[in-house]
């Protein structure tokens, strides 16, 4: 369930025999994603557990995610309990090799130096990629000026007569069948399904997304990620290259849009190097605890 359906439905059927019947059974929670648990939501939804485990037999929570800071603390504080960590140390699953590359654009004309870099990405017939964006604008002109280009481009080799006839091979991925979808919230569901999927079967080359691609997104054949700018945060940042190698090894082309990373004393290691950012929660805050105490 979503924490809207438990609140809305679960919680407020309490007197319902079928109901009670399955929370008096109940005795495992899962928390997946916990680190989206943060804020003004994560509050809400620290509340809304501790009601949960008072009206149920819950005796363990299981809680997963690969990128926050300080995960005992702010476990503990998400749900009341001590909570046991197994971290990277402890994990002893498989885990392919990704390659993080930085780029610096020509700052004369970056914009440009990124859609030829998608143009030069969607012309890799054997690699899939996921680029992300911050804003759907960019996005949005990002796939719309990319495929401009290779119009004309495609239009310019039609006419030229001295291109080699080999050039363009039956199942050689080209300029002529650039095959690149934006992907942003807002879209209809069938729509997100099926850009999704296409990509998983390999019928595009590669999606253009904002963070809504961020989270849960699991195909294995993505071989590269391209992050657009330098990512709002460290957190950010290792959950948009966990896209990428997750059943073979993998690449992430950083474009270092703003310059911090390659000025600064230790580079990219450096930068690799961060820890993700902590959780918060304002469970002292004297606004959320009244609406919290009138859920019934």
């Amino acid at each position: 369930m979503t924490p809207d359906v438990a609140h809305a439905w679960l919680m407020s059927h309490l007197r319902q025999k079928e109901v009670r019947d399955f929370l008096n059974r109940l005795r495992l929670l899962i928390l997946d994603e916990t680190h989206v648990y943060d804020g003004v939501f994560g509050t809400n939804m620290a509340y809304f557990i501790r009601r949960l485990l008072s009206v149920s037999g819950v005796d363990r929570i299981i809680s997963s995610t690969a990128t926050i800071g300080e995960p005992a603390e702010f476990i503990e504080r998400l749900t009341g309990r001590k909570p046991c960590v197994l971290d990277q140390k402890d994990d002893g699953g498989a885990s392919p090799r990704k390659t993080v590359l930085l780029l610096r654009p020509y700052r004369s004309n970056s914009f440009d130096s990124l859609v030829s870099l998608l143009l030069q990405l969607a012309r890799i017939g054997s690699s899939r990629f996921l680029a992300f964006a911050d804003s759907r604008k960019m996005v949005e002109q990002l796939v719309a000026v990319a495929e401009r280009s290779a119009n004309k481009e495609e239009e310019s080799t039609q006419e030229d007569d001295e291109i080699e006839d080999n050039l363009y091979e039956e199942g050689t991925p080209g300029i002529s069948n650039l095959r690149i979808l934006p992907y942003r919230a807002g879209y209809e569901e069938e729509d997100r399904l099926e850009i999704q999927n296409s990509l998983m079967r390999g019928d595009l080359a590669g999606v253009v997304s904002t963070s809504a691609l961020e989270l849960g997104l699991d195909i294995g054949e993505i071989d590269i990620v391209l992050l657009l700018a330098t990512p709002p945060s460290v957190k950010a940042f290792w959950q948009r290259l966990g896209r990428a190698g997750r059943k073979n090894s993998g690449s992430c082309l950083l474009v270092d849009d703003s310059g911090i990373i390659a000025r600064s004393a230790m580079g990219l290691r450096g930068y690799l190097q961060k820890l993700p950012e902590p959780g918060w929660l304002y469970l002292e805050n004297e606004y959320i605890q009244p609406e919290n105490c009138n859920i019934i």
